[in-house]
């Protein structure tokens, strides 16, 4: 078996879905940081950690069917995705959403907000004094957000499996190629395959370190 198209597969699933989750944990982040969000927010945005994966595949193939009212509309309009690549992209997405929100909200913590501000009465524009001011020390939290997003997505498997299924070439991840090699009892492939996921585990979670010995 080509391990290319499920390693190639899992990181675009892990690239498109962190990138994805980024500005909505940024926003996120920012209301729970100010406080704009209450008790009932942070529990529900905290749920997919205590759900197993299975658990919230099946939460969105319940969403996604043609019987409810999004399903109806995302498949009248040929955009239904489950059995989709783009369904493991959104099944990664909500399991991985509650450390992404996590992350972004610490990044906010080290925004210079009274900074910013006297920036502005100094006459700076509003996007000069982000820019300049906020951006430099946001930033480095928000890369870890995205970091710690890719780095959960890319090991995803039990919501991936229910929503997007497991196609060889077009929705087979890595994690699923892998089970698909065990269970059938090809265990020298479960053997490669497995060295391939420990070395991009091994290189996501460097990644995530890198960034997080970076961020002030």
């Amino acid at each position: 078996m080509n391990p290319w198209p499920a390693i190639q597969l899992s990181l675009l699933v892990a690239f498109v879905s962190s990138t994805l989750l980024l500005p909505i944990a940024t926003l996120l982040g920012y209301w729970l940081q100010r406080g704009r969000l209450g008790v009932l927010a942070r529990w529900c945005l905290s749920l997919p950690l205590s759900l197993p994966p299975l658990a919230s595949g099946v939460l969105l193939l319940c969403l996604f069917s043609p019987l409810w009212p999004v399903g109806a509309w995302f498949a009248e309009h040929g955009m239904n995705p489950v059995l989709t690549w783009y369904g493991a992209v959104l099944a990664s997405s909500l399991v991985a959403l509650p450390l992404a929100v996590e992350a972004g909200e610490a990044a906010w913590q080290s925004f210079p907000e009274e900074m910013v501000w006297e920036a502005r009465s100094l006459g700076a524009e509003p996007a000069r004094a982000w820019r300049e001011v906020g951006l430099p020390q946001v930033a480095p939290g928000l890369v870890r957000a995205w970091a710690v997003a890719f780095q959960r997505s890319l090991g995803e498997f039990g919501a991936t499996l229910l929503v997007a299924g497991n196609i060889p070439g077009q929705t087979q991840t890595l994690p699923l190629a892998l089970y698909v090699a065990s269970e059938s009892g090809n265990y020298g492939e479960a053997g490669r395959l497995l060295g391939w996921s420990l070395l991009l585990a091994l290189l996501a979670a460097s990644l995530v370190q890198w960034v997080r010995f970076r961020t002030p």
